[in-house]
């Protein structure tokens, strides 16, 4: 895959998510049978922030030339989405991801 595609796909999909974080929390986690607390619709508005700016750098940096500051790019995401892959599985593991089981 190309260092442009991979960037671009990873900015749409972060900054579309982050939207809908800061935008309808509540609505986000109702369609997981969840609910938190005011202060938990807060903090995952915080995290929504957190991925519209992930979006923002993604896209800003999809321009990059250099193949050394694309690689480190590369690893960066590759280090994020695998330590929210493992998790997700370890939570959905211990039944903490599965609205069905609570």
């Amino acid at each position: 895959m190309k260092f442009k595609t991979l960037l671009t796909i990873n900015s749409a999909l972060a900054f579309l998510s982050g939207i809908a974080c800061v935008l309808m929390p509540a609505q986000l986690l109702a369609s997981y049978d969840l609910s938190l607390a005011p202060m938990g619709l807060v903090i995952y508005q915080f995290w929504g922030a957190a991925l519209i700016g992930l979006g923002m750098l993604t896209w800003f940096a999809r321009s990059v030339r250099e193949s050394a500051l694309q690689r480190r790019f590369a690893l960066a995401l590759f280090i994020t989405n695998g330590l929210s892959c493992v998790m997700a599985v370890r939570g959905q593991c211990a039944g903490r991801l599965n609205p069905i089981v609570a």
